[in-house]
């Protein structure tokens, strides 16, 4: 399962004509940084629906702080202390009431761009992603926020409906 799905600046509507064209339009040229914080949102949402029914808490959007602007130092420590380059940004981490059943999600989130090409995909994001799908993990690449709604955060709705 190899899921990768981007929107591009051009794939924006200017005039929405529906609610997720009206969310999407909120996000041209949007930072990695903007479409991750509307998605931990829509995650936490969705977990205290979750905490609601089952009357404990169940989900954790979990951000894994291994890139960003760091000096050589910062950069040889987080190494040192097992911090993975390309490694996804986040981890949705679900669990059952019982503990019998889990599941993570890997995502990584991706800036809202003019083109595939001024887009950053690393081979090394790549070789996790289908190493983590390979392994029996979910994992995505994403810059779309929809997506993550409708397809990723389905999936965490049909977690919580067969266990």
């Amino acid at each position: 399962m190899k899921v990768i799905n981007l929107v591009y600046n051009k794939d924006i509507p200017k005039d929405p004509n529906t609610a997720a064209e009206l969310i999407l339009s909120k996000f041209h040229n949007a930072l990695e940084t903007k479409i991750q914080q509307h998605c931990h949102k829509e995650f936490n949402a969705l977990a205290s629906e979750v905490q609601y029914k089952y009357g404990k808490k169940l989900m954790e959007f979990v951000q894994v702080d291994n890139g960003g602007k760091m000096g050589i130092g910062q950069r040889m420590k987080k190494k040192a202390e097992g911090t993975k380059a390309s490694w996804p940004d986040v981890q949705l981490v679900l669990g059952s009431t019982c503990g019998k059943y889990s599941q993570v999600i890997f995502v990584e989130f991706k800036r809202i761009d003019k083109s595939y090409s001024k887009l950053k995909i690393e081979k090394e994001q790549i070789a996790y992603h289908d190493w983590l799908n390979e392994i029996g993990f979910k994992a995505y690449i994403t810059n779309n926020p929809i997506f993550f709604r409708d397809v990723i955060l389905g999936e965490v709705r049909e977690f919580y409906k067969i266990i």
